[in-house]
Parts: C-alpha cells; structure tokens; sequence
C-alpha cells in the first residue's frame, strides 16, 4: 500500500513538473509581458497620425530587425503570443532613418492618447548602432586556399639541420655498442667462447635477460691452451 501511495505521489509530481514546463514552453522564453525591461534593434522612422480634428500629430516608430513576441490579453484577459515588428517610441525623438539600439519598458496598454501601434517602449536610453556591427562577415574563399596549399607544395622540403643529424647519429652509434656490449667484452678479452656469445647477443640480447647473461659469460674465466 505504501509503495503505491509513494508511486502515486511520484506521478503526480511529474505531471506537476511536466505541466509547469508545458506553461514555460507555451510562454515562451522569448516573450516578453507588460513591464518587461527590453533592448531591442531597429530603424526608426515617423509617422504622422490623422486626429479626430483634422490634425495630425507626429510619433516615432522603431521598424524592428526582427520580430519579438508579446504576449498579449485578450478579451477574456487570457495571454496570447503576437509577433511584433513595429514598436512605438516613448521618449524625446530618435534620429530617424538611422539604425539605433533602444533599452527600456515595454508597454502594451496604450499609455499615450496618439499611438500608432499598440506595443510602445518607454525609452530609459539608446544609442546609435556602429556601422562596423552591421558590416556583413566575409565569404570564405575556397580558391584561396587551394592557391597558398599549391604554393607550399612547389616549395622545397627544408634541409635537415647537420648538427641535429650528427647528434642521431652519434646516438645511435652509441646503442648499438652499448646492445653488443656482451660481445665486445668477449672478444677483447679473447674468451675461447666468443662466437656463442656473440650469437647469444646477437638474436637474445633484445630481451635483456639474454644480454645479461651473455654479458655475464663474458665475464666469466677464459680457458687457455695448455703450453705444449
């Protein structure tokens, strides 16, 4: 009874947790509510509004890069996603025509009598963005590289440095002596069984047991000729 009371507390926790992340997702990161501190991108352009008096009275709008998501209430106060690409600019006028960077509040309640557009920022500060952020990156060029993979291919191989070849040299000299060291030892020492350490060194030294004992043979007492 206890694990099935613990299985149902477990179940009802994910879909708690499912659910939660249902409202994230269905949200959106991405979305921004009334209030939201916002910097968004774009060209800022005016529009003049045609008033119920025959006048017309100038606002700003700010022509975005790319679209945002607001989310929005409806008539039953439940909120829904939009996708905005035009917002209306709250503050002292921008340069028009100029690609600028606004930071601010969001504001989808209309809060001035003259809107065009009813998603508005109100403006805390701006800027105007470098002509150099909006240089478009460089194509790669493939036949570049071909050319310069050519050019070190025609290029001569470098030389090897002649100390550095005297030193490999030297050292492998100085292995191959020190690998027949057994045999050396026997022959200057005219051991009347040389030639079997040497064969012993030569196919057996390898395993450096087989070196070991023919060094040791070579060291042991020579047999001479009796005097005649």
């Amino acid at each position: 009874m206890l694990r099935i009371r613990a299985a149902a507390f477990f179940a009802a926790l994910l879909t708690l947790a499912a659910g939660a992340a249902a409202d994230a997702l269905k949200a959106g990161d991405h979305c921004y509510k009334d209030g939201a501190s916002i910097t968004i991108r774009g060209m800022a352009v005016a529009e003049q509004l045609s008033l119920a008096d025959g006048g017309t009275k100038e606002v700003w709008l700010l022509m975005l890069d790319s679209p945002m998501c607001v989310l929005v209430a409806d008539d039953a106060d439940r909120m829904q996603a939009s996708s905005v690409g035009r917002v209306q600019i709250v503050g002292r006028p921008p340069p028009t025509n100029t690609k600028i960077e606004l930071t601010g509040r969001l504001s989808t309640l209309n809060i001035t009598q003259w809107y065009a557009v009813p998603t508005a920022i109100i403006v805390a500060s701006g800027r105007k963005v470098d002509a150099e952020s909006q240089t478009p990156a460089r194509r790669f060029d493939g036949s570049k590289v071909a050319e310069l993979m050519n050019q070190r291919k025609d290029q001569p191989a470098p030389k090897p440095n002649d100390f550095t070849a005297g030193i490999g040299t030297t050292i492998l000299w100085i292995i191959i002596a020190l690998y027949f060291l057994p045999a050396i030892v026997a022959s200057l020492r005219r051991h009347h069984n040389a030639n079997a350490i040497f064969l012993l060194n030569l196919f057996l030294g390898w395993t450096f047991l087989g070196w070991v004992v023919a060094l040791v043979w070579a060291a042991t007492a020579t047999q001479r000729p009796a005097p005649g």
